[in-house]
């Protein structure tokens, strides 16, 4: 009976040590996953993101630029009649700001207009006269289209000197042989004394 009673006891004592070795293997799983998850959840991934920052101000528009010279030849200029020439700022390109023209009556009320241009201008070389914000770009006018057409019978073409006064854009015309898209100081040219002036005209 006390044989029975050791086997018993020996029975039990391996029973509770599988046990507590059992249970201190889990926790030590428990812990193992425990500190994986945690370190997975308190980990920050790495950006991906290439896209430019929100901070940056963007690109900002330019509104400065320097007037060209702007030219005809002579013998295109000499085709209008003897009115009164009114001439529009556009741009043809980003880059490219010329002048088309209408002759008209002084009145120069709308429907006596031509339907088609007339006269569009050519850009020249750059000069140092800048636009920018404050300036005024009003119609320009040109009064004398005849004493322009009699100087430049001798010329090939006739050039649109800008110039800045006050805030309004000017134009001296020339007449010249000499290539007009060079720089207007690096050619031999004629001054008309004729003004292309911001309407209105103040002749």
């Amino acid at each position: 009976m006390s044989k029975y009673f050791n086997l018993l006891r020996v029975a039990l004592s391996l029973s509770v040590m599988f046990l507590m070795c059992s249970c201190t293997d889990n926790g030590k799983k428990d812990d193992a996953a425990g500190s994986t998850n945690s370190a997975v959840s308190t980990s920050t991934p790495a950006s991906t993101d290439t896209s430019p920052s929100t901070t940056s101000t963007g690109a900002q528009a330019n509104l400065s630029m320097y007037l060209k010279t702007l030219w005809i030849e002579s013998e295109e200029f000499n085709k209008l009649p003897n009115r009164r020439l009114v001439m529009s700022f556009i741009f043809e390109k980003d880059d490219v700001l010329t002048l088309h023209g209408w002759y008209c009556s002084f009145g120069c009320t709308g429907d006596k207009f031509p339907d088609q241009v007339p006269i569009k201008l050519k850009q020249g070389a750059e000069t140092d006269q800048e636009y920018k914000p404050g300036v005024y770009f009003g119609d320009v006018i040109v009064t004398k289209v005849n004493k322009v057409q009699n100087i430049a019978e001798k010329y090939k073409n006739v050039v649109f000197v800008p110039t800045i006064k006050d805030g309004f854009i000017w134009y001296d015309i020339y007449v010249t042989n000499d290539d007009p898209t060079k720089p207007f100081k690096s050619f031999v040219s004629v001054d008309t004394e004729v003004d292309g002036n911001p309407s209105p005209p103040r002749n």
